[in-house]
């Protein structure tokens, strides 16, 4: 046997010259294959400038110096692209996407792959996860939607409860989205101002993207029900194909008040 099981490393072999070529091969695999992290897998080509020790998982229809890898990781080592075959159980993390997938038969979300007509809880929480005093305008909570898997006519569903002190005061609570990062200047989906020290859940409220993955469309941001006019819709240009993130935030109007975010859920339809 000239090379190992699972990770197929080449063995130096009796009386070998250039022992060091094979050592130095075995320690290149290595390199490239723990710790796995991977820029991207849409890609059917090699980038035009790669940078030493750069890999990916090759897409579907894979060209130049990539034919017939599809599926597998490419690493660029040594001014070359050294070709990786997955094994059962492999994991990869997906650097442009902050996702994780594992091997088997073909590379698998690890929350479960998200095909047209699915649905993910992509997070929830409860018992006051988030709690503020002072008048300023305070993210509270922020989820993060795997791009991908949104697809260009999937949608997010969001719900939320709040608490907050009774006083004739303003204490707005809104939804945001925007690129990752985005903290309280994202684009508003929802905005609910309260002044009584009340609970209140927003059960229904979905972002939909309408045929394109940076174009959404929903219901107004500070409307509770249908509407018949175009202030009744909520339209927004980010782009889920690329990091994006929800934000719950919340805004006081007087410095003595105080708001809590109680519970809240998010979950993903995919859309292809």
């Amino acid at each position: 046997m000239d090379e190992s099981t699972h990770l197929k490393l080449p063995y130096i072999m009796p009386s070998q010259g250039l022992k060091h070529l094979t050592h130095n091969e075995a320690l290149a695999r290595l390199d490239a294959l723990v710790q796995l992290a991977v820029l991207d897998r849409d890609l059917a080509a090699p980038p035009g400038s790669p940078v030493e020790g750069d890999r990916y998982i090759v897409a579907a229809g894979a060209t130049g110096a990539w034919t017939g890898w599809s599926g597998d990781v490419a690493c660029f080592v040594g001014g070359a692209w050294l070709r990786l075959v997955p094994r059962e159980g492999w994991v990869a993390f997906v650097v442009d996407e902050a996702s994780l997938l594992y091997w088997s038969g073909g590379w698998q979300d690890l929350g479960g792959t998200l095909t047209a007509g699915t649905t993910r809880a992509l997070a929830a929480g409860g018992g006051d996860p988030f709690h503020t005093r002072g008048a300023a305008r305070t993210g509270g909570q922020t989820v993060a939607p795997p791009p991908h898997p949104l697809g260009p006519n999937g949608l997010l569903h969001g719900s939320s409860g709040w608490a907050n002190n009774n006083s004739g005061h303003n204490k707005t609570s809104r939804r945001r989205l925007g690129a990752g990062g985005h903290g309280t200047a994202g684009t508003v989906a929802f905005t609910a101002a309260a002044t009584t020290n009340l609970s209140y859940n927003d059960p229904e409220r979905l972002i939909v993207n309408g045929g394109a993955v940076n174009a959404q469309i929903g219901r107004n941001a500070g409307t509770a029900g249908a509407g018949g006019s175009p202030s009744s819709v909520f339209t927004a240009t980010v782009d889920t194909s690329a990091a994006v993130d929800l934000n719950f935030t919340v805004e006081l109007a007087n410095a003595a008040d105080n708001a809590a975010l109680r519970a809240f859920c998010v979950e993903v339809l995919h859309g292809a």
